[in-house]
């Protein structure tokens, strides 16, 4: 099963109260008053940055109890795009319990499209109401482009209550200039942070309680700039300082030279234990008392944390309780340096300490970060692999990438399980073309090896991989033989890859329309899985077995299946979201086809959300068809074709980009766009006389209908023969009724009625026992006429008057009608309709159509598909030439 590494919640704790810090009612108001999207605090280490949001916090959120702000400490470790946006997301939680839930489950599959989970995040933020904010510290050691460009995203389309803050000691690459111009930007940095003499006086007075004159204290202020952490350090070497006025006439030089004096008198008065602790601890990001304990091997650890805490020695509580602290970052830079120099060969002794303690509290991860600092990278590469055998599944190799690109080459490619759960990593996060090098290095180490049982593990593991990359390129024998060869490998354990695997080989049988065998295969999937527990995957399964029910045409029993998926999904709280994808989208193909256009939308649209979560090609693509032709149904052309356009742009694989090109051809030769579809039809590389696959079925009934509008129906009569006998070989009902109503029409084409109106009530037969209505609708008059025909002669009456009943009522004669050849208007255009019409038809687009009357681009898009329903038509062009002809415009 699947394992969430724990999280350190001190990165989230709101910052304690710090009573001593001088109060800056000047910046606080500044902070109060920002009404603005973004607040950016950016200035050098020790510009109070941190003191003044702790001030802020406690001034103006009563501390603990504050309900509207939520804080996120940031480190090095939090470059990894997965790692940031769970911190994160758990962050925004603290707000309301359903607000980033989406987002952390989304996190949990492989390579997940941030952008998606941000637009669900941004949707769960919209329904908290009141006011919020939420901070990110040290917002300066993201280096990572990727999370500047999410976060880009989300600051972008923040809803209006929410007010991000971000503390940063650099400008971060996020669109600042856009948002200054917008007057979204509250900016307070070096200049505006720096103590003014009121504030430093202030200071050294009440704060430190130095009796230092007037023109002492601008001494120093002027000489540090303001900068308080020089401030700070001079006060603490005051102290000890029996000439004051000679040290501060002395006092100058540049802010390292500074630091690097200031500590040196700072440390150098404090005793031998203190410097030792100071020195020792430095390596660590966070501390308390258990993990100082075990880095400097002593039992007085909380002890000397208080002391350092009351000596002021750049010691921050994380917490209320004050149980962890971390150091001020420049103070802690400087603590490194000096140990580095002084006792190197204590460094990594100090890492493994700090590893060993991470270990026995189950914090891996962090041990992993620490063994990564430290350079050793063996002890690295021991927790990585430790790590992998507690993930379970495949789904959470991408975090490990993360590590074992740290790692170098030499250390990573000596370890042959490593390398493959590398190289799952990559294909999962979309980077094949790096997967190589870990490969060889796994067949180099099988080379070598004289275990039978370890290289069969690793064989069996390669070629697994191999199998789905074959699935993936749409190389269906490939990923048969790689499949079958990896369960010989693997026929002795390995539980978790076997069902993998044999999932894998499912839904290549199920591609290439091989039904039977796809179920058996499916099955035995389903065994395994059911032997290894994995309740996920025994989802997944079930999902594919409604797939194969609604292709046999048995679309109650596969919507029952759909139905129990996401009722067990729900049951496990969400943690199935690959699984209710599927089930969402075949639920909202099943209801199409039902014409249930409603509830089918609203399956497709939650579906397809979940999908883009996962970054699943196959579920996207189809989805995404299905969608297009229930708005097209809904008579939303210009949505249907968008669409397509957007998911085009989101699937790089050939197989399914020519299924959603085809599928615009579909929609063009329904619009009665015959130019554009025969465009199509040339570059597709389909011709009558192959011999098709199931693969390209959909390719190729759209050939059909493009030649049977351009009156060549008996070019089409041999390949819808062959195309029907691959469909009764696979027992695909569906499939068949398709095709038969194809046939149907194609020789009611060349004359030959009797054929027609036998191969209609073939289709009829198949169909009535499970609903089938849009195949049928979606053929248009032509196949109304054929159904007028059945109805005539009693053939499935019942069945037939309900179809019938559906067909848009667009075909009684009228003299307009006769005039024209196409039919009255059901509904009068509104007068705001009209003028839509006549803006249109000057070639206004509908962003200056929108300019033109004051309204939203999205409000004339609802007055287009209001136009085009009544005009029944699907397209800007269409509803032209329609309200021409009935004199509208």
């Amino acid at each position: 099963m699947s394992h969430t590494p724990p999280l350190l919640m001190t990165k989230l704790a709101m910052p304690a109260a710090q009573p001593w810090l001088v109060s800056r009612s000047r910046l606080l108001a500044q902070l109060a008053e920002a009404r603005s999207r973004l607040t950016l605090l950016c200035a050098p280490a020790g510009f109070g940055k941190s003191a003044l949001l702790s001030d802020w916090f406690h001034t103006s959120y009563q501390g603990s109890q504050a309900s509207g702000i939520t804080w996120l400490i940031l480190d090095e470790a939090d470059n990894d795009p997965l790692r940031f946006w769970t911190y994160l997301g758990t962050a925004l939680q603290r707000l309301a319990p359903h607000v980033g839930t989406t987002l952390l489950q989304g996190l949990q599959t492989p390579h997940p499209p941030l952008e998606a989970l941000l637009t669900t995040l941004l949707n769960e933020l919209l329904t908290v109401r009141e006011q919020v904010t939420l901070v990110l510290e040290d917002y300066h050691v993201i280096h990572a482009p990727s999370i500047h460009q999410t976060l880009s995203f989300l600051l972008e389309h923040l809803p209006p209550q929410m007010h991000l803050v971000i503390a940063t000691r650099s400008d971060p690459p996020l669109p600042l200039a856009r948002l200054r111009v917008r007057g979204e930007l509250c900016e307070l940095r070096a200049e505006e942070l720096r103590f003014t003499l009121q504030e430093a006086s202030t200071f050294f007075h009440q704060t430190i309680g130095l009796a230092l004159s007037p023109e002492e204290i601008a001494l120093l202020t002027e000489r540090t700039e303001g900068w308080i952490a020089g401030l700070q350090l001079a006060a603490l070497a005051l102290q000890n300082q029996e000439d004051i006025h000679r040290f501060v006439e002395a006092f100058g030089g540049s802010h390292t030279f500074v630091v690097d004096y200031l500590v040196e008198e700072v440390l150098s008065q404090q005793s031998p234990s203190i410097q030792e602790f100071l020195l020792h601890t430095s390596i660590l990001i966070r501390l308390n008392g258990s993990l100082v304990n075990a880095i400097l091997e002593r039992e007085d650890g909380k002890t000397l944390l208080e002391q350092v805490r009351q000596a002021n020695l750049f010691l921050m509580p994380l917490d209320q309780e004050r149980r962890w602290y971390r150091y001020h970052q420049l103070f802690a830079d400087v603590l490194r340096v000096r140990l580095e120099d002084t006792h190197p060969d204590l460094v990594p002794i100090l890492h493994q300490r700090t590893i060993a303690w991470y270990k026995q509290h189950g914090l891996v991860d962090e041990a992993i970060g620490y063994a990564l600092a430290g350079k050793l990278f063996e002890e690295a590469a021991d927790l990585i692999e430790q790590r992998i055998q507690t993930m379970g599944s495949y789904r959470e190799m991408a975090a490990v990438w993360h590590w074992v690109k740290a790692l170098p080459d030499q250390v990573a490619h000596r370890r042959p399980r490593l390398c493959m759960m590398a190289a799952w990593s990559l294909l999962l996060s979309g980077q094949d073309e790096r997967i190589p090098p870990y490969l060889e290095a796994v067949l180099a180490a099988v080379e070598a090896s004289t275990q039978a049982p370890f290289k069969r593990e690793m064989l069996g593991h390669m070629t697994a991989l191999q199998a789905v990359q074959a699935r993936y390129r749409g190389d269906s024998p490939g990923a048969i033989a790689l499949s079958l060869r990896a369960l010989e490998y693997l026929a002795d354990g390995y539980l978790f890859t076997r069902s993998v695997l044999y999932m894998n080989l499912g839904s290549v049988y199920l591609l290439s329309g091989e039904i039977e065998e796809a179920g058996h295969t499916f099955g035995q999937a389903l065994q395994v899985a059911h032997v290894n527990n994995n309740h996920p995957l025994v989802l997944t399964i079930r999902c594919n077995q409604a797939k194969l029910l609604a292709a046999q045409g048995q679309l109650r029993q596969a919507t029952a299946t759909y139905q129990q998926v996401l009722e067990a999904s729900t049951e496990s709280r969400g943690r199935g979201l690959p699984e209710e994808a599927s089930a969402y989208l075949g639920l909202g193909e099943i209801r199409r086809e039902w014409n249930a256009l409603t509830p089918a939308l609203e399956a497709l649209t939650r579906g397809l959300e979940l999908a883009n979560l996962i970054g699943e090609i196959g579920p996207l693509s189809t989805g995404s068809m299905t969608l297009a032709r229930v708005k097209y149904a809904q008579g939303e052309t210009d949505q249907a074709f968008d669409v397509l356009q957007q998911a085009e742009q989101r699937v790089p694989i050939p197989l399914y980009t020519a299924q959603l090109v085809a599928c615009r051809a579909r929609l063009w030769i329904a619009q009665g766009e015959v130019a554009r579809a025969a465009a199509w039809g040339q570059t597709c590389g389909l011709t009558p006389e192959d011999q098709p696959s199931y693969q390209r079925e959909w390719e190729y009934l759209t050939l059909v209908r493009l030649r049977l509008v351009q009156h060549r129906a008996d070019e089409t009569i041999s390949l819808l023969r062959r195309l029907l006998s691959l469909a009764e070989k696979g027992k695909r009902t569906g499939s068949m009724v398709e095709i038969l109503l194809l046939q149907a029409l194609a020789h009611q084409a060349i004359g030959q009625a009797p054929q027609a109106l036998f191969q209609l009530t073939q289709a009829l037969q198949l169909a009535e026992a499970h609903g089938y209505t849009r195949l049928f609708l979606d053929e248009g008059p032509s196949l109304a006429g054929l159904l007028h025909q059945a109805a005539a002669r009693q053939i499935a009456p019942g069945y037939v008057r309900t179809l019938l009943a559906q067909f848009p009522d667009t075909m009684a004669p009228s003299s307009v009608q006769e005039r024209t050849g196409l039919p009255l208007l059901r509904e009068p255009l509104s007068p705001r309709e009209r003028e839509v019409l006549r803006l249109v038809a000057a070639g206004l687009s509908n962003q200056e159509t929108a300019a033109h009357l004051t309204i939203t681009a999205g409000a004339v898009k609802k007055h287009l598909s209001n136009i085009y329903r009544k005009l029944s038509v699907r397209s800007r062009t269409q509803a032209l030439a329609r309200a021409r002809e009935l004199d509208l415009l």
